[in-house]
Formats: structure tokens, sequence, C-alpha cells
């Protein structure tokens, strides 16, 4: 099969891919805080506020305080620009990898945009969180393994174990990653880690130093905390550990299935079918390299599949980043087969289809809604915020927060889940709006604790009317009357 292979990696031509995907994402970037863990981002930047865990992100929280003091938009902006900027290196770093595995340039830019567009990258890429520096350093961990069989220079392990520590101190999940990584090492050179004992430790301490600031900020959390088992922050903690495989037998069905409409709708219409051809085409072409692939995807995808949580869609993004390198190969094996002029129809469906089909799906559904449970929130249209990827214009959180903020009375708790807390508590505690106001977070403290504590001395409000805070089993004693758009519970 003849393939447009480049001699030499195409640093320019990866450059050029990432200004563009950069401006794509400019283009969509929020102007400031999101729900949820957008606020929360924002606010751990402001502060610096370095821990270890699965839920700190240390390095993330650096480059993103490096990130405020350019002076350009708002500073919620500022943090929402780290995303931008790393989703359209990573599309740059994987052109690169699949210029170097092969695929020539048909194949790594059908690759790249199945990626770059994929739903879940692009809208990670237009707000503030921790998912683009996380696919950034995936990519950068897989790279110096594919360059190290081209030459099989040592060093380019080294250079493997210290990205690992690096990528170490922004998020753990990417440990997913590397049992295929290893037994791609492995497969390619049996003998290497006894043959080459010396240089196996050399490269493990490497690790050990580049992600000594993480270890460091261990020490630093079992100091404040010596009752608590160190292994949470492996875990998550605060319960994460109870929603790992969480479902019953019973829910498996619906979740699989839910998760394969995930898929989907990353990789619609061809840009799918050239992922299932990649599939069988990275066998027969890379076996190394495709059980490196499939490793990494199965365990990837059967723990995301099992996460009992709502938002869970986002944990699939490794796989996804898989399953568009397998895009690559299933375009590279059609181009070859096509003249060099048609090639690139394949390039141009897999990188129109996605926003033709993110542009049109909400209006498709309309009324019917989505097929999963959103919590409904103030001035945030639910079907086009997940469905379209792009955050340009989007105030709603900002919005919400400001006005439930003006609306509360003097000394008022607002009693709160997690999609509006982050916003309130980043207003509080971040823009120091209405330190008299307490925020408090129902998945910490019980409804009834919390009015059986306040009730009688502060006026006691409901961030909103959803069902998750559970005031169905109060109705007998309290009414919600709606004061803008919080509701003040009182008593009957």
């Amino acid at each position: 099969m003849e393939v447009d292979r480049p001699p030499k990696p195409a640093f320019r031509e990866a450059a050029l891919v990432s200004a563009a995907l950069l401006a794509l994402y400019l283009a969509g970037l929020s102007p400031a805080i999101g729900f949820g863990d957008s606020a929360t981002f924002v606010g751990k930047a402001e502060r610096l506020e370095l821990q270890a865990g699965v839920l700190g992100h240390p390095l993330y929280t650096v480059v993103s305080r490096a990130f405020l003091a350019l002076p350009v938009g708002t500073p919620a902006a500022r943090v929402n620009l780290v995303s931008a900027v790393f989703a359209a290196a990573t599309g740059g770093l994987l052109f690169l990898m699949l210029g170097v595995i092969g695929l020539g340039r048909a194949g790594s830019l059908a690759g790249t945009a199945a990626f770059g567009l994929s739903h879940t990258l692009w809208l990670k890429a237009s707000l503030a969180d921790v998912y683009t520096l996380q696919m950034f350093l995936s990519v950068a961990t897989w790279l110096p393994l594919i360059q190290w069989r081209t030459d099989r220079r040592l060093r380019w392990l080294y250079v493997w174990a210290a990205l690992w520590g690096i990528a170490f101190l922004h998020h753990l999940l990417i440990v997913f990653l590397f049992p295929g990584q290893l037994l791609f090492l492995l497969l390619e050179d049996p003998g290497i880690l006894k043959r080459n004992a010396r240089q196996a430790a050399a490269a493990f301490g490497l690790f050990i130093v580049a992600s000594s600031p993480w270890w460091l900020l261990v020490l630093a959390w079992h100091g404040q905390n010596p009752g608590e088992p160190v292994g949470q922050l492996f875990t998550g903690g605060g319960g994460t550990e109870a929603k790992m495989f969480g479902y019953s037998a019973a829910e498996m069905p619906r979740q699989i299935a839910l998760s394969a409409g995930f898929f989907a709708y990353q990789f619609p219409l061809l840009t799918g079918i050239l992922g299932l051809i990649g599939m069988a085409a990275s066998w027969r072409r890379d076996r190394p390299l495709f059980w490196m692939l499939a490793v990494s995807f199965v365990i990837n995808t059967v723990f995301a599949i099992g996460y009992r949580e709502s938002h869970k869609y986002e944990l699939f993004l490794s796989a996804y980043l898989i399953f568009a390198i397998w895009v690559g190969f299933g375009a590279s094996a059609l181009a070859g087969r096509l003249k060099p002029a048609h090639r690139w129809i394949i390039v141009a469906i897999v990188a129109l289809t996605p926003p033709l089909v993110y542009a049109v799906t909400p209006l498709a559904i309309g009324k019917r809604g989505l097929p999963i449970s959103l919590r409904t929130i103030p001035y945030r249209d639910n079907l086009r915020y997940f469905l379209w990827p792009p955050k340009r214009g989007d105030w709603a959180a900002d919005r919400y927060g400001r006005e439930a903020l003006s609306t509360a009375p003097p000394r008022a708790v607002i009693l709160a889940d997690w999609t509006p807390y982050a916003v309130l508590e980043h207003f509080t505690k971040v823009e120091g709006l209405r330190p008299d106001v307490t925020i408090a977070f129902l998945e910490r403290t019980p409804l009834a604790e919390i009015l059986g504590h306040h009730l009688g001395d502060r006026p006691i409000y409901l961030a909103d009317d959803e069902p998750v805070y559970g005031f169905d089993a109060f109705r007998d004693r309290f009414r919600l009357v709606q004061e803008g758009v919080l509701f003040r519970l009182e008593a009957r």
C-alpha cells in the first residue's frame, strides 16, 4: 500500500495545524466562569491553591496562574484560554506522532481533525477545565516511545520517564495509559529492562525527580491530616471511591448504550466508520502499537462506563483520543487506494462533518430533550450548552451568581449542590462579593442538619428548586418562596 509518508517529522505543518485549531477554539472561547468545576479552577488559579490528589491538579493550577498575568479579557477568560492553548497544542503534537508512525499527511490530518473537532475536546477547549492539558500530556508520553522505536536511543526512554513525572503533577487518571505503554515497550524489546537494568533505574529516578512536587504535596497533606489514609489521594476521596463501578448489573446495559451514544456523537457517520476500519488496519500494520492503544482504550472505557457520575462523558477523552488515532489509520488505508488529489476529500469529510452535526442536533432534538437527565440551572440552555461545543458569549454562570448574591438579604445562608455552589463560592471567596452570605455545600452536610442548625436566626435559601436537594421530605414543615433566582425556605 503506497502512502505519502513524510521523511521527517513535519514540525512546520504541525505548527500550522495547532494555529488553525487555536483560531477555532478562540472563536468559541467562553468569556467568563462556567458552572461547576470551571468556576472552581479559576478560583484555584487566583489563590494558587496547590494540593495533592486526583482533584488537585497542581500543574494545571500553576499554568493557569501564569495565564492570569496576561493583559487580555477577564480573569476567567484567561484561565479559559489555558484550555484552548493546550487543546491546540495537542492537535499539533498528535499530527507529529501520526506522521512518525507513518500515516502520511492525509491520515495524520484526518486523525488530528477527528480528535481536534470531537465534541468533548472542543467543549473542554472552550472553558476552564483540566482535560485538554491531560490530553496534551497523554500524547507527549506516547511520542518518545514512538521515536525510540525509530532510532532505539535510550535518551528517548529518559524523556518518556521524565514526561510521566510531569504528567503525574496534573491528572492521575493518565495512569490508565501506562499499562499499554509498558506493553508496547516489552513487545518491541522483550529483554530491554533486564539488559538495561541500570538505565531503567535511572529512568525511574527521573520520574521521581520530575514528580517530586507532587510527593511533597502528599507529605504536606499527610502532615495536616495525620489520621486520614494517604491512599485516598490516589482514588479521589470525598465519596469518589463509591462512584467507581457503582452501577448495578441491571443498570449497566443502559450505561453501555449511553456510552456508545457518546462515541457516536464524537465521531459521526464516516468518521466512526474510518475508526473501525483503522482498528483492523492498525492490527495488520503495527501489532505493538495496536496493543498499546487497545489496552489503554479498554481500561479507560471500562472505567468511564462504570463511573457513577452525571458528567462522566469527559472521562472518555483518552478513549476518544485513541479512537481518533484509529481514524487516522483508517483514513491512511483508504488514502492509499485513492489518487493524491482525492485523498483530501477524506480529510474534508472528517473535518466538516462534526461541526455540522453539532449545529443541527440541538435543532433536531428540540423539545424532546436529551436521553439523559440534566439539572436545570437559570440562564443556561442545557440542550445547546451540552451539544454545541463553543461557549462564545456564555455569561450564564456569571449572571446567575451576581443576581443570586444581590438578591440574598444580609447574613443569608444559600444551600447549593456543586453546579451552582462553585459559582457562588467563586464570587464570595475569590471576588469578595457579599462576605456576609454563607454558601453551604449540600453534598458535605445533609439538608436536615443545616436546617436544624441555621433555621431561626438566619434566612435560608436554596440556590434553585431542583429535586437534587431532597426538599420534598421537608414540605410539611416549610414552603419555598421564589425571590429572584433563589428560593427562600419559609416555615409553615
